[in-house]
């Protein structure tokens, strides 16, 4: 007669087996496999504490195993769902990064043109010149206030657009966390904080950009042309 113990032996080395298969799996099936695991020894030990033998033992295991299966694939969803958000987050925050660099190099270079800029102009107030030489370095100032203005403009609608488009996305994602879990989200996801930072880079560039923009309006004020 086999001993009481031996439908439990024989349940927990399926158990294991399942568990070892998932190991060598996708974390998805992974996880399907460890609820279905899981589901399969409750119900088999709810199972035996029912009716005592190992026909109760059977039902309960193959029973538990369906529940856990449905259990672990709503997991396993969950997670691949979570993954799938933060690489998107990642590749947004990514995005707004490398327009942040992008800014900060072109910020660089509008830096120095609108110092050029401002000793052309000083230069023709107190240089004395030709009628006709004046004319012609009035002109070339006109026109390089008018592209350094241009470009100014430009960028800072990049800028807005983009900030947009990132805050947007950090309220859709904290919406979706606190509707999830119908209460207040947690610490922010490693994704959210990085489309946090991209965004905060973002805003240093554009107040640089818009102080710029007051320095060329400073410059046209003066009339010096």
């Amino acid at each position: 007669m086999p001993s009481p113990a031996y439908p439990f032996l024989r349940l927990a080395l399926v158990c294991l087996l399942a568990l070892s298969l998932g190991a060598c799996a996708t974390d998805r099936q992974r996880t399907r496999a460890e609820g279905t695991a899981a589901g399969a020894a409750a119900g088999a030990a709810l199972g035996r504490a029912i009716t005592g033998d190992d026909r109760g033992t059977a039902i309960g295991a193959v029973l538990g195993g369906i529940v856990g299966a449905v259990v672990g694939n709503r997991v396993a969803n969950k997670k691949a769902a979570y993954a799938k958000r933060e690489e998107e987050l990642r590749l947004s925050a990514q995005r707004a990064s490398a327009l942040a660099q992008t800014t900060r190099d072109q910020n660089q270079q509008i830096e120095q043109q609108i110092a050029e800029l401002n000793q052309a102009v000083t230069t023709l107030q107190s240089v004395k010149r030709s009628a006709e030489s004046k004319r012609i370095a009035q002109a070339e100032n006109r026109q390089k206030l008018s592209a350094l203005v241009e470009s100014v403009e430009r960028q800072l609608q990049q800028m807005n657009e983009e900030m947009a488009r990132q805050n947007q996305l950090i309220a859709a994602v904290k919406a979706q966390d606190a509707k999830d879990k119908r209460e207040a989200a947690p610490e922010p996801s490693e994704g959210l904080q990085l489309v946090a930072a991209s965004v905060r880079d973002l805003e240093q560039q554009t107040r640089w950009l818009e102080l710029a923009r007051v320095q060329l309006q400073q410059i046209d004020e003066r009339r010096m042309f």
